[in-house]
């Protein structure tokens, strides 16, 4: 393709100049894409980054299919992939109805023996009662038990969610967090959360939800040392607390030190579910405290059940901003996870689940990825077909094919393409090129000068979010594609930036707003898959009567594709 032919490709292969703007992602060609094994196996109901479990120098990850019947009717399993999809473990449950699977983590080398271990719960087993429920934890080489926790009492629920904890007594060994939704030693169904130490098992911290029905431990997650104390901070969510009313969630961030509340954020309205995820050791804003996010998969601010995420600072629990969805019952926040410097830009960014998105079909779901600097679209990813769930469960991969780039991994616990219900997982990796703007545009009406700023990530099948501002309201403008930077005179001190020639010539679009200054216009084009690793030059030309010749121009843009 010639740089003249990718120029023009880059906005319209995508189809019309309305389809540009439309904002909506076509779904991404994966990394690898693994399939449960039978019908209602509801692979990937759970997700994980497993950090290097072969030790062949990139990362794995872990798939639990907690209804797998291999061994007995539900007894469930875990499996253990490379980042190209080839199969390195399998694990299973015992006995019939453990659901064994139902949550999994990679939890780093807790037996030091240089291989990543593994934490996979399984909240119906009976060893302690009916339905106490247990987590084990396996060794990365070979696959073998090195720790089993189990969960106090009937109905318990133990192993409902997992997560590595960081080292929260600072003895130098990883430490295990578990969720058990069903604990009833403060109320009915209150839930507990608990700290087991990597060393030897035993259990360093326990919390427990405040009241019945709290759910407390539905989302568990490790903060890092937020508070820079030496010790590893954990994350707990308690989706259906009541403390602020019916079913409005609550999250609490607990000190590895001493267990003490260190911050808390309770939901506002009924039936938001704050705190149904929950994921830490983000930096979004470069404070030297780390930062955590929060799914509010109920939150009507967007629109019915459209729901949120949180993203909150670590330094004092404020919000740093908050993510709405913007479709009825999409369930935005329903899952949500690290996913580490996506952008290059120095922050964090995370992966949302959006578990019942109409993207492409009804309930198909979608991953959304967003800059944890501004919270703005980086990309969208959709399921396949109708009632897949794509995005029920998401997580951070690391870097599972060595290209220096954090990778992710997103399940489809409904996907029928195995059979009925049997779940598939999707591996994605991505990089963002770079974004650099140059040279200056020219007075318009009261002398204003308009801009032309982009930021997103430049790669295919990804977002970029276009924002000209400070032109004349109400008027409207052109976009120049250029493939090289340029600095030729059209009139006083109005240049066109954009060369050798404009390739392309885009619009017209409009600016909103009313008076001098005050126009401005805001679309967020997905770009199309399979763009070669190029430059173009991007710069907006706006109609204005007081500008030279009737019109004004903008800064250019130049956006590298890796």
């Amino acid at each position: 393709m010639s740089l003249r032919a990718f120029a023009h490709a880059f906005f319209l292969i995508v189809g019309s100049w309305s389809v540009l703007f439309a904002g909506t992602a076509s779904a991404q060609q994966p990394l690898a894409t693994v399939h449960g094994g039978a019908a209602f196996d509801h692979f990937g109901r759970a997700v994980s980054g497993a950090f290097d479990v072969d030790m062949d120098g990139n990362d794995d990850v872990i798939v639990g299919a907690w209804n797998d019947s291999d061994i007995a009717p539900f007894a469930g399993a875990a499996h253990v992939y490379s980042g190209s999809g080839g199969l390195l473990l399998s694990m299973h449950g015992e006995n019939a109805y453990d659901q064994f699977g139902a949550a999994v983590a990679g939890v780093g080398d807790i037996d030091q023996d240089g291989f990543a271990d593994l934490a996979i719960g399984a909240p119906f087993r009976d060893i302690n009662g009916t339905d106490s429920g247990s987590v084990r934890i396996f060794s990365g080489f070979g696959g073998g038990a090195v720790w089993t926790f189990v969960g106090d009492g009937f109905g318990d629920q133990l192993g409902t969610a997992v997560s590595a904890a960081g080292d929260v007594n600072n003895d130098g060994f990883v430490d295990v967090l578990v969720g058990a939704v069903g604990d009833d030693d403060n109320g009915s169904n209150c839930g507990m959360a608990r700290v087991h130490s990597g060393f030897d098992a035993s259990a360093l911290r326990t919390w427990y939800g405040v009241g019945m029905d709290d759910a407390f431990g539905a989302a568990v997650a490790a903060g890092g040392d937020i508070d820079s104390d030496g010790f590893d901070d954990v994350i707990i969510g308690s989706p259906l607390s009541d403390q602020g009313g019916a079913d409005t969630g609550a999250v609490e961030v607990r000190s590895g030190v001493d267990g003490g509340l260190m911050h808390q954020r309770i939901g506002v309205f009924s039936g938001d579910f704050l705190g149904a995820s929950v994921s830490g050791g983000l930096n979004f804003d470069g404070d030297g405290f780390l930062d955590f996010v929060i799914g509010v998969p109920g939150a009507d601010q967007g629109a019915t059940n459209a729901g949120a995420v949180l993203a909150v600072h670590g330094s004092d629990g404020g919000i740093r901003f908050t993510i709405d969805g913007s479709a009825p019952y999409d369930r935005l926040g329903f899952a949500v996870s690290n996913l580490g410097d996506f952008d290059a830009d120095s922050y964090d960014d995370l992966i949302v689940g959006v578990r019942f998105a109409n993207h492409p079909a009804f309930d198909s779901g979608a991953v959304e990825i967003r800059s944890g600097a501004t919270g703005s679209l980086l990309g969208v990813f959709g399921g396949d077909s109708a009632l897949d769930e794509f995005g029920y469960a998401v997580a951070g991969a690391g870097d599972v094919n060595g290209d220096d780039v954090p990778d992710f991994i997103a399940g489809a616990w409904l996907d029928d393409d195995a059979g009925t219900d049997a779940g598939s997982a999707r591996i994605f990796t991505g990089a963002c090129g770079q974004l650099s703007s140059y040279g200056i545009g020219c007075a318009g009406s009261n002398g204003v000068i308009p801009t032309l700023a982009v930021d997103g990530c430049p790669a295919g099948d990804a977002v970029l979010n276009l924002h000209v501002e400070n032109g004349l309201g109400g008027s409207i403008g052109l976009f120049w594609v250029g493939v090289n930077q340029s600095s030729l005179t059209i009139v006083g001190d109005c240049k066109l930036l954009v060369g050798p020639n404009v390739v392309v010539t885009l619009g017209p679009f409009p600016l909103v707003g009313v008076g001098p200054g005050n126009g401005e216009w805001h679309p967020s084009p997905t770009l199309p898959a399979g763009l070669p690793p190029v430059t173009v030059t991007l710069q907006a030309g706006l109609a204005d009567p007081a500008g030279p010749t009737g019109y004004t121009v903008t800064n250019a843009v130049a956006i590298t594709f890796p």
